[in-house]
């Protein structure tokens, strides 16, 4: 079955009434993901996408996989990657936080890849010289033997190597030159089919290594584009995960970031924000949506409920996947950088899973967070 555009999601979500999502305890016959944090067995989510094989034309199974009912997640940053893994002070700072998940940077902002992979594409420049390919190996296998959830975060649309190697695939953002955001980052053009194909690749070379989940960040047009058809970006994001999604082959669960500008409530044409990321539409692709929920993002030191802007985040892009018949399940991302101490890295947890989330990844590029901060969390 093709993924619905944008013009019959409209016409779904109007219709539309009320979605039930399945989540399932682990039934007792059933192996379970422990939490070595907690000490505490873990349930499954027991998921069943709207979609069906493009290869075979037929409904795909039911997708099971040992990912815990309530993900406490922490950010695992490329540069972590770089130097030899001190193992036991990991494992200290695991179980210091109380989490039981770890995400990991496999390909990074401006388009670094810290896993083994081919693809005919591939730039002749993907990482720095002498950059340990098995890092990353061990790293998720250390983790699986813990009975912790390992979780792979790919940047999609902003690929220096990429773009350069291929000028032909980059973004221009309607003029003849190549796009560069603030960062001096290439980004290449979310419309381009041989862009989703290479990051296909690089998604299944991470379920392939043990990732449990594949996490794409990125999944948009770096501006908003209103020159371009609503239709037109959606689609063009829409196109890039089927193809994605298509070729892990339930190997692993897909989910995406959007942004938490995509969570709020605009005008039917204006409704994916301007980067082609119309909640509604892409949750009947994947398998979780995970909102950018940063109460205090640019460090502005903003008078801000650190509990009610997540749990009110959470609350809009949950109504966002009903809203197109999707059971995915929303699992945003939070601050735990600058200003976010443990309480309010605490007060945000408790707001996104009293608001229905499955789950939370904590965000801080620099690895530091405070003991502590999952273990209060309902």
């Amino acid at each position: 079955m093709k993924a619905l555009g944008y013009g019959a999601m409209l016409a779904l979500s109007a219709c539309h009434q009320k979605t039930i999502i399945l989540i399932t305890a682990t039934p007792a016959t059933m192996p379970t993901l422990t939490s070595v944090a907690n000490h505490t067995p873990a349930s499954t989510v027991t998921h069943t996408p709207s979609r069906t094989s493009k290869s075979t034309g037929t409904a795909q199974a039911s997708l099971t996989l040992l990912r815990p009912l309530q993900i406490k997640g922490l950010h695992v940053p490329y540069t972590f990657l770089e130097k030899p893994i001190d193992f036991p002070a990991f494992e200290a700072l695991m179980l210091g936080t109380g989490a039981n998940c770890a995400v990991i940077d496999i390909k990074v902002e401006g388009g670094k890849i810290a896993i083994p992979f081919e693809h005919p594409l591939k730039p002749h420049y993907t990482n720095n010289p002498g950059f340990d390919y098995a890092q990353v190996d061990v790293l998720v296998h250390w983790l699986l033997d813990h009975h912790y959830y390992p979780v792979a975060r790919q940047v999609v649309m902003t690929d220096t190597p990429l773009a350069t190697a291929h000028r032909d695939l980059a973004y221009t953002f309607h003029s003849r030159e190549a796009y560069v955001d603030l960062s001096g980052e290439l980004w290449v053009d979310p419309e381009r089919p041989e862009v989703a194909d290479y990051n296909a690749t690089i998604s299944v070379a991470a379920a392939k290594m043990g990732f449990l989940e594949v996490q794409l960040d990125y999944i948009r047009y770096p501006e908003a584009d209103f020159a371009t058809p609503i239709e037109r970006r959606v689609d063009a994001i829409s196109a890039t995960l089927t193809t994605i999604q298509s070729a892990l082959r339930q190997r692993a669960l897909l989910t995406i970031d959007v942004l938490d500008d995509s969570t709020r409530a605009y005008p039917d044409n204006i409704a994916d924000g301007g980067y082609g990321q119309h909640i509604a539409t892409l949750a009947r692709i994947v398998d979780g949506v995970c909102p950018m929920l940063y109460p205090d993002r640019l460090h502005q030191d903003i008078d801000v409920d650190y509990y009610q802007f997540v749990h009110d985040g959470t609350s809009r892009a949950a109504e966002k996947v009903l809203s197109g018949g999707s059971m995915a399940f929303v699992n945003p991302w939070i601050q735990a950088y600058y200003a976010a101490g443990l309480t309010r890295i605490q007060q945000q947890a408790d707001g996104a899973f009293e608001a229905g989330a499955v789950g939370v990844f904590a965000w801080n590029s620099t690895l530091h967070y405070p003991d502590g901060i999952y273990r209060l969390t309902s």
